[in-house]
C-alpha cells in the first residue's frame, strides 16, 4: 500500500493493492473509492472531475456513512449520477445548512469549540477554506455560531436548533419508506414499479421487509419512517399496518403518497375499499405495475422537493 493524495478532496488517501478490476483508494474523507479499469483512460470523466471536485467530495463525504462495503465505482455513468443528485447543493442557503450540520454531528455538547481551519471543505460542498471562513461569516449572521476569538467557534443555541429542525424534516434524505401488505403480487409492484420510478426520481424506496429487524417491529417502521423524505403507501387489501405508518408519517409532517389497485378501490363491496377516513386523499389508483410505475413518477415529480424531472439517458 501507498500513500497519495486525494483527487476529489486533497486528502489523505491510502492506494490499496490492486487485488481485482480496479484501482483502489481509501481517503480519510472520501471513504473507500474505485477507478474500474475501463474508466481509467477515460479523458472526459478526468475533466468532469475536475470541473466539479468540490462537488463530488462533498457528496462522498456526506454519504460515506451509509455506502455499500467495497466503495463507490468511479465511471462517467456515477458521476453523471452523483452530479444530478438531490444531495447536492444547488443554492448557498443549502452549503450554509451542510456545513451547519456538519458542525452539528461533530459537537458533543453546547459550548463546544471548534476551529474553522480544520473544517473540510467538502463539509460544505466548497471548493477551499476561505469559501468555508466565508460561510461560516453568514452563519454567524444568522446568529448559528458565535466565535469565542480568533478561529474558534461554537454553535449557539439558535444553530443548535437549526439543526435539529432540519434533521426531523430530512431535507436532503433520499430514502423513501414504503408501506403495504406482503402478498405476492404487491411485493412484485414494489420491484417492478415502485423502485424504479423512485430511483428515476433521485430517491432509494424500501420496506420494512428488506431491513429485517431483529428488535422490536414497530421501532423500526418508526425510525425508518423518520428517516424518510417520503413515504409511499399501498392501501390494497385494506392492511391496517399502512394507516398506521400513512398517519405517523403523516403527524411528522412527511408528504404520503397514496395507492391502491383499482379493483380494490372502485370494488362494489364496500369493505374491500379504503376506509372513507382517506378516500378524499388524491390516490393513485393503478391497474398494472407500467400504469403505476409512470404515475407514481409523475407524482413524486410534482409533490417532493428536489427530485429528478427527467429520466436518465438510456
Amino acid at each position: 500500500m501507498t500513500k497519495d493524495t486525494c483527487v476529489f478532496c486533497d486528502s489523505s488517501v491510502t492506494a490499496l493493492d490492486k487485488l481485482g478490476p480496479a484501482d483502489k483508494f481509501d481517503c480519510s474523507l472520501c471513504g473507500a473509492y474505485n477507478f474500474p479499469y475501463h474508466s481509467q483512460g477515460d479523458q472526459a470523466l478526468q475533466e468532469k472531475i475536475k470541473n466539479n471536485r468540490h462537488l463530488l467530495a462533498g457528496y462522498l463525504l456526506e454519504t460515506k456513512p451509509g455506502r455499500k462495503e467495497g466503495g463507490q465505482d468511479i465511471t462517467s455513468d456515477t458521476v453523471a449520477s452523483i452530479l444530478r443528485d438531490p444531495l447536492i447543493p444547488r443554492r448557498t442557503m443549502q452549503k450554509l445548512e451542510k456545513l451547519l450540520l456538519y458542525c452539528y454531528d461533530k459537537t458533543n455538547r453546547i459550548g463546544e469549540g471548534h476551529e474553522d481551519t480544520t473544517i473540510p471543505p467538502s463539509a460544505a460542498y466548497a471548493k477551499n477554506g476561505n469559501e468555508v471562513r466565508t460561510l461560516l461569516t453568514s452563519m454567524r449572521e444568522l446568529e448559528w455560531v458565535q466565535y469565542a476569538w480568533n478561529s474558534w467557534f461554537c454553535l449557539t443555541v439558535k444553530g443548535f436548533d437549526h439543526a435539529e429542525t432540519l434533521l426531523m424534516s430530512n431535507p436532503d434524505s433520499t430514502k423513501v419508506f414504503v408501506a403495504m401488505q406482503f402478498s405476492e403480487d404487491l411485493l412484485a409492484a414494489h420491484e417492478k414499479a415502485i423502485i424504479p420510478a423512485c430511483e428515476a426520481c433521485g430517491f432509494q424506496a424500501f420496506t420494512i421487509k428488506e431491513k429485517d429487524p431483529n428488535d422490536g417491529i414497530t421501532d423500526e417502521i418508526i425510525v425508518s419512517i423518520k428517516q424518510s423524505k417520503f413515504v409511499i403507501v399501498d392501501f390494497t387489501y385494506n392492511n391496517c399496518g399502512a394507516y398506521f405508518e400513512a398517519g405517523y408519517a403523516q403527524g411528522q409532517g412527511l408528504q404520503v403518497i397514496r395507492c391502491c389497485k383499482a379493483e380494490w378501490f372502485d370494488g362494489s363491496k364496500k369493505e374491500t375499499r379504503p376506509h372513507f377516513d382517506v378516500q378524499h386523499y388524491n390516490f393513485i389508483i393503478w391497474k398494472d405495475h407500467a400504469d403505476l410505475q409512470k404515475r407514481l413518477k409523475d407524482r413524486i415529480r410534482v409533490t417532493i422537493p428536489g427530485a429528478k424531472l427527467e429520466d436518465a439517458p438510456g
